[in-house]
């Protein structure tokens, strides 16, 4: 596997046949949001997403910035690495992320059937 590279407001890893991991990103007022992570379906369940996000989160730590997690897999990540909360934005803290997951996966998945 390639390494972690930026192009604008993407972190992306490049991967066999021509395709790409990545994470999109935006930054408002010194909040990172993370907008959508993607991983090529034959590439899924190796840890690349997981990869990506700790890169962008180091990268968001160097730069000062909070962290809100948008997309389903980034608040999943969450729950599952308590110890990167200290980034979240103070909002999102303390809340229940399981119930975040839940409705974003939702708004997803209705996205997704359209």
């Amino acid at each position: 596997m390639s390494e972690i590279r930026k192009s604008g407001k993407v972190f992306y890893i490049k991967l066999p046949n021509n395709t790409k991991a990545y994470l999109l990103f935006n930054i408002k007022e010194n909040v990172m949001e993370i907008l959508e992570t993607y991983t090529p379906p034959e590439y899924r369940g190796r840890g690349i997403a997981s990869k990506i996000l700790k890169h962008a989160l180091e990268f968001a730590k160097e730069k000062n910035l909070k962290v809100r997690p948008i997309c389903s897999y980034s608040i999943h990540f969450f729950i599952k690495h308590p110890e990167y909360r200290e980034l979240l934005v103070e909002e999102l803290k303390n809340c229940d992320l399981r119930k975040l997951f839940e409705q974003r996966l939702s708004e997803e998945r209705a996205k997704r059937k359209r």
